[in-house]
């Protein structure tokens, strides 16, 4: 048996692409994600835990254009597998990772000027004015479809 997951988080580095012996490009994601909940004394998003950090690996054609559009803190979603790999550290201590095996890659938002998105505009996905969502819908645009 096997966890799907469809993840949505922050990229923690820049991209960086990396080619094997026989030139194949690999693309590996660190990306993190914190629980919030929204406090509703305050209306603002609070953190409820430690950041969670998995990786997804994307190879090839895929890689290469993934590399050349992502940057740091960009918003991202994948899907995939949910895989737990373990190995020794040096001093000879177990570690875990979380990895999204066979990911794909669902979408980004961009952050905006060099800066993240505000929090609660990002989770609950409402903007003050049109020109602030990045897809450029609003509510007198019809469907696409």
């Amino acid at each position: 048996m096997s966890a799907t997951l469809t993840l949505t988080g922050r990229l923690g580095t820049e991209p960086e692409i990396k080619f094997t012996k026989t030139g194949k490009a690999v693309l590996t994601l660190p990306i993190c994600a914190t629980p919030a909940q929204k406090n509703q004394t305050s209306g603002q998003w609070e953190d409820q835990g430690a950041t969670l950090w998995i990786r997804a690996t994307f190879w090839e054609y895929e890689a290469e254009n993934l590399a050349e559009t992502l940057h740091k803190g960009d918003t991202v979603s994948v899907t995939g597998t949910l895989k737990l790999d373990t190995y020794p550290t040096a001093d000879g201590q177990t570690r875990e990772s979380l990895e999204v095996m066979h990911p794909r890659f669902l979408g980004v938002k961009p952050r905006q000027n060099g800066q993240a998105p505000q929090a609660s505009a990002a989770r609950n996905g409402t903007y003050a004015t049109p020109t602030d969502d990045p897809w450029g819908t609003s509510a007198n645009d019809p469907a696409p479809f």
